[in-house]
């Protein structure tokens, strides 16, 4: 019995430091099923090892007084052992996704969703599946944190060659995005070569031309780049509707139509906010000195 109240008082603090968040941000719910499963566990392995030490002949069991104890807590271990091993990481950041809408810890949540990252990319090698499911799992809420360059490494360490077509698409697409907000336009370029066209996502492959598109529109031809936004037909995502106008913004400001980039930035900046319209910065091109004076008003 000391053997179970032991393990399942513990049970709460493995589970947090395998998940690599604090004790403190489990919720009651998840501490009382680590608590209540660790009992359990224990003390029915204690009472089968008590069966079993008490059918075998006494010479090979002298006493069983302390055996079952020690077998139930080694079994209970093991379990335990066995089920923090199951994506314990992607476990922990989804955690701290929910907790990070609380807006009083978000930027703890934040600091540790980054070392999360790191610490997987670290250790990423012939984990690649799960270092991808963990990576594109976090990309929405460290995006909007501007997480961009923990984001880059964490995706520049997924080895692409376990992954379906599909995974690298989206992997791919991923990490062009961010290229994308780093100002890295031919790392983008160089991330969108490497997939299969079309993407078999059909929204996958919608990004991939708004990417595509934004890296012409900073080039040497940038109304190339109208081409390919209308290949892609009428996007409903506000977000890919907002790069699309970046890009009209991008073409007008090199045909010398500085007002109607201007307008169309301000259209950006009312229906996206300010964070879609400093997309327009980087990479640098025609209308970023435009979105530039636009954000410092």
């Amino acid at each position: 019995m000391i053997a179970a109240l032991g393990l399942a008082l513990i049970a709460p603090v493995w589970r947090a430091r395998a998940w690599r968040v604090p004790l403190g941000y489990l919720s009651y719910g998840t501490v009382l099923r680590s608590i209540v499963g660790a009992l359990i566990s224990t003390l029915l392995s204690g009472v089968l090892a008590f069966g079993c030490f008490g059918l075998a002949p006494e010479s090979l069991v002298p006493s069983i007084t302390y055996q079952p104890a020690l077998v139930g807590a080694g079994t209970a271990i093991a379990l335990l052992y066995i089920h923090l091993r199951r994506s314990p990481l992607i476990r922990g950041a989804a955690l701290l996704v929910k907790r990070s809408q609380e807006t009083e810890i978000r930027d703890a949540c934040m600091e540790r969703l980054e070392r999360i990252l790191e610490y997987s990319a670290r250790r990423s090698a012939g984990r690649s599946h799960e270092h991808a499911r963990l990576t594109l799992f976090v990309v929405p809420v460290l995006s909007s944190n501007g997480s961009w360059s923990v984001l880059r490494a964490a995706l520049l360490a997924i080895d692409l060659a376990p992954l379906t077509a599909t995974e690298r698409a989206i992997t791919l697409q991923a990490r062009a995005s961010v290229h994308i907000h780093l100002g890295e336009a031919t790392e983008a370029a160089e991330a969108i070569e490497l997939v299969e066209r079309p993407a078999d996502d059909p929204n996958v492959e919608l990004w991939l031309q708004a990417i595509e598109a934004l890296v012409v529109a900073v080039g040497d031809s940038p109304s190339d780049a109208l081409a390919i936004i209308a290949s892609g037909g009428t996007p409903t995502d506000p977000s890919l509707i907002a790069s699309h106008q970046i890009v009209r913004a991008h073409v007008f400001a090199a045909e010398g139509k500085p007002k109607k980039a201007r307008d169309l930035l301000l259209k950006v900046r009312r229906e996206a906010g300010d964070l879609a319209l400093e997309r327009a910065l980087l990479p640098a091109g025609p209308c970023s000195p435009i979105a530039s004076k636009i954000l410092e008003a």
